[in-house]
């Protein structure tokens, strides 16, 4: 693919060329097709912006945001993840979720995501950091399908609560 700037506009175009024989099969000549794809490039540009807005959305999205298997094996977390569990996202890739829940909410994490339905459900629970510190969150979840795949996943959207629930674990001790 090739680029011209005419008159501060750029337009694209690819070259194909072709050998044309004679009959005895000696070299003829060419074939040159010039071909205007610049809609195709501005139509790709388009794309690849898009994607890169997706992609700073879900990276920087100042809550958790983690994309599960049916099965409930980590696919994708973005950088509110890493930190409130405080690991890089390859220690946390490929694992089940509830490896990463406190002991006593294992049962209901993985009851929940053995069988994922299309509505949004919400539920409080405890997960662990890298150092074992317990991490209060309110999950909430929904089934997404990647138009390019038949396959569903789980989107889970974490958001830490653990000051709010400190603070009230306080205010009942008093």
């Amino acid at each position: 693919d090739y680029s011209l700037m005419i008159e501060e506009n750029r337009y694209w175009f690819s070259v194909t060329i072709s050998k044309r024989k004679t009959i005895e099969g000696s070299l003829a000549g060419f074939t040159i097709v010039v071909s205007d794809i610049s809609n195709r490039k501005e139509t790709e540009e388009v794309l690849r912006q898009s994607e890169e807005r997706f992609k700073q959305l879900f990276e920087y999205a100042p809550t958790g945001l983690a994309i599960l298997s049916l099965d409930g094996h980590v696919r994708h977390v973005n950088l509110a993840v890493c930190r409130m569990l405080e690991l890089e996202a390859d220690s946390i890739l490929d694992r089940h979720i509830s490896f990463f829940a406190h002991p006593s909410d294992r049962d209901v994490l993985e009851f929940r995501y053995m069988k994922p339905t299309s509505q949004i459900s919400v539920m409080d629970l405890r997960f662990l950091s890298a150092n074992r510190e317990i991490i209060y969150a309110t999950v909430q979840s929904s089934m997404i399908q990647f138009s390019q795949s038949a396959n569903q996943y789980i989107l889970l959207h974490l958001t830490n609560t653990t000051s709010r629930k400190e603070a009230e674990i306080r205010l009942n001790d008093y």
